[in-house]
């Protein structure tokens, strides 16, 4: 069995009709056919290389056409259309329509127990597209001229309740029998229930739909449950996912119930049968803690993962799920829109000891740690580090390319940028604010090998070389050695450093212009025995002292202003020998507000409509024209247009990341969104993003969620009236370098 890598996506491709109904108007806002020429684009363009790809929500005909064609040359087999009456296929760039009962029959499914469904103006929207070949059984002779190669063990089955919008759409499940050399993997895609108004609105019918989709899976595979085979269960199941690990930032979201009797339920099939990869194994226990969200919704939860991969309990020669994240490569970064989900991506290879974020090898780092090892084809090995600080990192690489990525429990989909400047030949400098922290080591050249040396060192803060790099508003605790005599002066400083613990640490331009306040400051049980001194480094050899305090003081801190990049170190001299425990924390009053190229995690910055405005006599006929302007520290303004960011109705979204990389400012951005109006004056609603520190409690923002450093996830309402938007945001203190 070869590793897999595998790519579920809501591409949100709806028909003209989806697309009138939901503008209200008989002239839709269409935009389907350039965006599945971008998602084929970004999916044949992607390093990941995949194997099988669900894409879910394709109903718009020529878009389903347009992924038909570009991406059948890279997957042979495909199911391009699951529809009452058909089940579209492709197989070696020959295209078939048949009956879905009639194939069933075929390959010994028997008939499946549906009439023609009445009021369907939909298909299930469903496409599979897989490189490895779909096995198959001998065609009787009277359909041998149809399948000379024999009949794909393929099947599609519409679910019997549907509630809501739904009703009009032909829901249910599609199967793949997938050969991998002399195995068999079964691949189940579905789209189930959707919820309209309120999480759970619809919980029974998913029920229905999930008891449904169990019968058919234990049809299909042919066996009872424990499965000896690859099965997997993808797509968006539209299930609120939560967590089994409880410090996962947020909390268990409202109507997880529903999770928990599916995924976390002994003795339900979709618990001891197939296992939840994300939130059971990845983000169980003590291991990840990433709520992983994949779309957001106008009702609570306001951001919820709804899109799903599950594979079997363990059994002997059972692929490992090595990574599930956000597949982010696959969104256009030039578009305010490529869906309103986030795709997801699944790697999975023959289990080794330490390939999975759940087997990950705990190692100690302080300090100075090294680990040497082998990668195969498609692995990956992962660490896990459980001291948070400052640590410089360096993977040697002994044959083959291996790569290194480092990630927070938080976001396991985003690495970690690395910090600031290093003057070290270590490796590259990460800080850590919280832990545990994972380190992955992976070959992505799918047919390569790949022998390492990880290496990691602790900061110690013994020398300029050495020193602990400090993220802004998260305290470093040290204790110096016990010698009276621990460091010499460094001569090439134009200060005294004698028995000194360095720090560093990078100031960040204003975008506006404006000055930043920046103060150091030290703590602990014994700052009073400490001088603090704070320099500034320009050009590796200009050296500027920017002021002193200490010793005899308990806080001993240090205040500056600037307006510029810096590069920057807090000199804690030890004037009393018995002085041991020491802390360090910087502040700034400069803000971030980070968008997706920021190189910060969860960083996305969405405009989302929960109410379209009324136009004509108070109806929502035709869509909201909507430009956005934003207005940092009264100085800085970004606009940007309708015709960049689109057009919205309800439940629409659009990131604003192409626009916004990230914007640096002192006091305050004030952001309006502008309802462009033909008829009549344009309508405006206008909120305040205050800096990161002010946000708690100010008007119209709501914190969703915080994280160590002072980073703040949020969303800024804007009320119309008789429409409303909000923008979820992350504002920090800290951009990379």
């Amino acid at each position: 069995m070869q590793p897999l890598r595998i790519l579920t996506f809501n591409t949100q491709l709806r028909s003209w009709g989806m697309e009138a109904g939901a503008d209200k108007s008989l002239f839709p806002s269409e935009n389907a056919e350039p965006r599945a020429h971008s998602i084929a684009d970004r999916i044949l363009a992607s390093p990941q290389d995949y194997d099988i790809v669900l894409l879910n929500e394709v109903f718009d005909e020529d878009a389903r056409e347009i992924l038909a064609d570009r991406l059948g040359g890279r997957f042979g087999s495909m199911i391009t259309k699951a529809d009452e009456d058909q089940l579209g296929l492709q197989l070696l760039g020959v295209g078939l329509l048949v009956a879905p009962s009639l194939i069933s029959q075929l390959v010994g499914l028997g008939l499946i127990g549906w009439s023609l469904l009445e009021g369907i103006w939909e298909d299930s929207g469903l496409m599979l597209f897989s490189r490895l070949p779909f096995d198959t059984v001998p065609a009787p002779p009277e359909f041998a001229g149809v399948f000379p190669n024999g009949v794909p063990f393929v099947g599609y089955e519409p679910f019997s309740e549907t509630a809501g919008n739904d009703v009009h759409a032909a829901k249910g499940m599609i199967y793949a029998r997938l050969r991998s050399g002399a195995d068999r993997v079964h691949v189940f895609a579905s789209h189930t229930q959707a919820d309209s108004d309120a999480v759970g609105e619809h919980a029974e019918t998913r029920v229905d739909q999930m008891a449904q989709m169990q019968r058919f899976i234990e049809t299909c595979v042919g066996t009872a449950a424990p499965f000896q085979e690859e099965v997997y269960l993808l797509g968006d199941l539209n299930i609120v996912g939560a967590n089994t690990n409880p410090a996962t930032p947020g909390g268990t979201p409202l109507g997880a119930e529903e999770w928990s009797n599916l995924f976390y339920n002994p003795g339900a099939f979709f618990t001891d049968s197939l296992v939840e990869a994300w939130g059971i194994e990845q983000c169980g226990d003590d291991n990840g803690r990433d709520p992983g969200h994949t779309a957001p919704a106008r009702y609570e939860p306001k951001e919820q993962r709804l899109d799903y991969f599950l594979h079997p309990a363990s059994f002997a020669g059972r692929l490992e799920m090595q990574h599930q994240c956000l597949a982010l490569e696959i969104l256009d970064p030039s578009s305010s829109y490529t869906s309103d989900h986030r795709p997801v991506r699944v790697d999975l290879a023959h289990q080794d000891e330490h390939n999975s974020v759940a087997l990950a090898q705990v190692i100690s780092a302080p300090p100075d740690a090294s680990e040497s090892g082998g990668i195969y084809s498609g692995s990956m090995w992962w660490f896990r580090v459980e001291e948070k600080g400052s640590y410089e990192i360096d993977l040697h690489q002994k044959y083959g390319t291996p790569e290194l990525a480092a990630f927070a429990a938080t976001n396991l989909s985003t690495p970690m940028p690395p910090f600031g400047i290093s003057e070290s030949e270590r490796g590259r400098r990460f800080v850590f604010p919280d832990v545990p922290f994972f380190l992955r080591v992976s070959e992505l050249v799918r047919d390569s090998k790949s022998g390492f040396e990880l290496r990691l060192h602790r900061n110690e803060g013994l020398d300029r070389f050495d020193a602990i790099g400090l993220l802004p508003s998260v305290e470093a605790a040290v204790e110096a050695p016990s010698s009276p005599n621990f460091a010499n002066d460094d001569s090439s400083t134009p200060f005294s450093d004698e028995n000194a613990l360095w720090f560093m640490f990078d100031t960040v331009k204003v975008d506006t212009g404006a000055e930043q306040t920046v103060e150091v400051q030290l703590g602990g049980a014994d700052a009073a025995g400490f001088e603090l001194s704070v320099v500034e480094l320009r050009d590796g050899n200009q050296w500027s002292v920017l002021g002193t305090d200490g010793p005899g003081s308990n806080t001993p801190s240090v205040r500056f202003g600037t307006a510029d990049n810096g590069h920057f170190f807090a000199v804690a001299r030890r004037l009393d020998p018995d002085a041991r425990d020491l802390t360090a924390i910087w502040r700034t009053d400069l803000s971030v507000l980070y968008g997706r190229g920021s190189g910060i995690p969860n960083s996305e910055i969405t405009l989302f409509c929960e109410d379209e405005t009324d136009g004509f006599l108070g109806n929502e006929w035709g869509s909201d024209d909507i430009a956005v302007e934003l207005v940092a520290d009264e100085s800085l303004t970004i606009k940007i247009s309708n015709d960049q960011v689109g057009d919205f109705d309800d439940d629409d979204s659009r990131t604003l990341d192409p626009w916004i990389t990230s914007i640096t400012y002192v006091d305050k951005i004030d952001v309006t969104i502008i309802e462009l109006d033909d008829t009549s004056a344009n309508d405006r609603a206008s909120a305040t993003l205050l800096g990161a520190d002010q946000l708690a409690g100010s008007p119209n923002f709501k914190i969703l969620r915080e994280e160590p450093g002072g980073v703040v996830h949020g969303e800024l309402g804007f009320d119309f009236g008789d429409g409303n938007y909000r923008l979820t945001v992350t504002v920090g203190h800290w951009l990379p370098s």
